[in-house]
């Protein structure tokens, strides 16, 4: 094969996989759609929730946990939990010990969100591994997670990059 039909491969195969990445960032905000949370406040209050080894004795955890174990933004984790706490889900305090850290806890009407929007969870994914299988969804993770993993290597590869003036 030569290499002008090697490019116009690639060039497909790019547009292909671009289009397959657009169609399920397309698709994901629509999980919300049947839940009465978004799935940003879902991550982070079932973050909350089910991290006892962020916890500390009094039962919350810290932004700064939540930021690392939930994979978004700084801004998205604050303002997401600015909402959450307008709407009686959470409750946010400085840590006495350390003025930096903000320790987050679930009120009761956040546990139950969480549980409830879990529940619903639960059952889409139920439907979703019937109708795609497990192993392919087991397979399918393991490319994710190894997309994931590359991905966040070139982007630290590229800051690094940058920062040096390269």
């Amino acid at each position: 094969m030569s290499t002008k039909e090697e490019k116009v491969l690639d060039k497909g195969l790019k547009q292909n996989f671009i289009r397959s990445m657009l169609r399920i960032k397309q698709a994901l905000p629509a999980i919300s759609d049947f839940m009465d949370i978004n799935v940003n406040e879902m991550l982070i209050l079932a973050n909350i929730l089910g991290s006892p080894d962020d916890m500390n004795d009094s039962g919350c955890t810290y932004v700064s946990d939540i930021m690392s174990n939930v994979f978004i933004t700084k801004s998205a984790v604050s303002q997401t939990l600015s909402v959450l706490e307008k709407n009686g889900l959470v409750t946010r305090e400085t840590d006495l010990a350390d003025r930096r850290r903000v320790a987050v806890s679930l009120t009761q009407k956040g546990k139950a969100a969480v549980q409830k929007a879990q529940g619903e969870m639960e059952g889409f994914l139920q439907v979703i591994f019937e109708r795609f299988g497990k192993e392919n969804i087991r397979k399918m993770t393991e490319y994710i997670t190894g997309f994931a993993d590359v991905l966040q290597e070139v982007n630290r590869e590229m800051q690094e990059s940058k920062k040096s003036g390269k």
